[in-house]
């Protein structure tokens, strides 16, 4: 009897294993681990690397995250300047990792550069370093990786904010936990098109709420709204400053000052990470207004993708309304 008792034993074992099993996400960046939450688990624990009120910029990993990274089952990394930070501790444990920037059918823009949209830069960003070091030594040997390092370089970070992005993104996500956890297939399969169908409702009706500002001009603190200002047309003129944790000089603040005068600026927006003066000082004395926009969706840790996305509709609407109807810059 003892072997079939075993034998029993070990069943039971197994499909207790089954039933309690439970991934371990992190996500570098909140936006990219708010799209796993759709299709996980109730036992799924998911964690964020970059807090609420952190920046991506300058920012620099502990001991303590490294851990987080390798106990994790699956790790989710948008791969650009945003989360360069974590590329090195990344690349020793490849086969855990997600890299949204890969997948593709993704739509990429470079980093706008002229004097109204200073090239964005995240002080962090290693293909940045990269492509600034001094490497002669190394040209033939690594000639395929420097030129993927400065395709990157030269890329807008902030892919997520584009919502054809952000659907590709949550099913490659999808796709993986399907893997992962192929007792839940047919569950993560139905989560994932009812999340589709929901994500194409809200798409269509954020075109609808945006189409009456789409001719309001605007300025942001820095160029990090472009995916989802060319996927719904809005009318972008220029950003503050390269690096929003730096201020800009007066010859900048008085030049910007004469922009916003010039094309007829309806709102300047700000960011809930950095201070306000940024903006405050800036638009002292003029007819336009301040609105805030987040990048990072952070009002709570893991905010739904959807809710970042009508968040930023929300801003967008509520500030440049104000300028319908009005003739300034018209």
């Amino acid at each position: 009897m003892l072997p079939v008792i075993q034998l029993l034993s070990g069943l039971s074992l197994s499909i207790f294993s089954v039933s309690v099993w439970a991934l371990t996400i992190v996500a570098t960046i909140p936006p990219v681990g708010s799209l796993a939450l759709p299709f996980m688990s109730d036992k799924d624990q998911l964690s964020v690397i970059l807090t609420t009120g952190q920046s991506p910029h300058g920012f620099q990993m502990r001991p303590s995250h490294r851990l987080q990274l390798e106990q994790a089952d699956l790790i989710l990394a948008v791969g650009t300047g945003v989360d360069a930070w974590s590329e090195k501790v990344l690349k020793t444990m490849p086969e855990k990792v997600i890299w949204m920037q890969k997948q593709p059918g993704l739509v990429k823009f470079s980093q706008r550069n002229d004097e109204k949209w200073p090239k964005h830069s995240h002080p962090s960003n290693a293909a940045a370093e990269h492509h600034e070091a001094g490497h002669e030594e190394h040209e033939h040997k690594h000639e395929h990786e420097h030129e993927q390092s400065t395709a990157d370089y030269y890329q807008d970070p902030h892919i997520w904010l584009s919502p054809k992005n952000g659907e590709l993104m949550g099913s490659a996500i999808a796709n993986r936990l399907m893997t992962l956890e192929p007792q839940r297939t047919l569950d993560i399969q139905q989560k994932l098109v009812a999340w589709q169908e929901s994500m194409a409702a809200l798409d269509k009706k954020i075109a609808q709420q945006l189409a009456a500002v789409k001719s309001q001009p605007f300025l942001v603190l820095h160029d990090a709204f472009q995916y989802f200002e060319k996927h719904y047309q809005l009318y972008g003129v220029g950003a503050i400053q390269v690096n929003p944790e730096l201020k800009p000089s007066l010859k900048k603040v008085l030049a910007l000052r004469a922009q916003i005068q010039k094309d007829g600026v309806v709102c300047v927006f700000k960011e809930p990470q950095f201070p306000e003066k940024q903006v405050t000082y800036l638009i002292e004395g003029l007819a336009v207004h301040m609105g805030q926009l987040d990048p990072l969706g952070r009002q709570a840790q893991l905010q739904p993708y959807a809710q970042l996305l009508q968040g930023l509709a929300d801003s967008f609407s509520e500030c440049l309304q104000k300028g319908s109807g009005s003739s300034q810059g018209k």
